[in-house]
């Protein structure tokens, strides 16, 4: 199976990267979101996923980023997020399984 996932805009308030700290960030993310789809499968996601649809938007989970934490330990957090708000309300095992306790489950404004 193929699964297809295209982000066009994450949107992370009140942080300011350089080029390299973008990249290690996307990096984690897309490994994340990767490992997530893969250990829980896409049948799991919400139907619109499913079903090769479109949604406008998602709001995930707020995220925190640990004072002298990793850019990369933050894109596991936010990939995290988008996969929760990508699921079903009844959960899913892969992000529980490695959620951060930095991660809050406080909707970002």
């Amino acid at each position: 199976m193929t699964i297809r996932l295209h982000v066009e805009r994450l949107a992370l308030e009140g942080l300011t990267l350089t080029g390299a700290e973008r990249a290690r960030l996307e990096h984690a993310v897309v490994g994340e979101l990767t490992r997530l789809l893969e250990a829980d499968g896409p049948e799991r996601a919400h139907g619109a996923f499913v079903e090769g649809g479109a949604i406008a938007g998602l709001r995930g989970a707020e995220v925190v980023m640990a004072p002298g934490g990793s850019t990369a330990a933050l894109g596991v957090q936010v990939a995290q997020s988008v996969y929760g708000a990508m699921m079903p309300v009844t959960g899913h095992s892969g992000a529980e399984a490695r959620a951060p306790a930095a991660h809050s489950a406080a909707p970002s404004p």
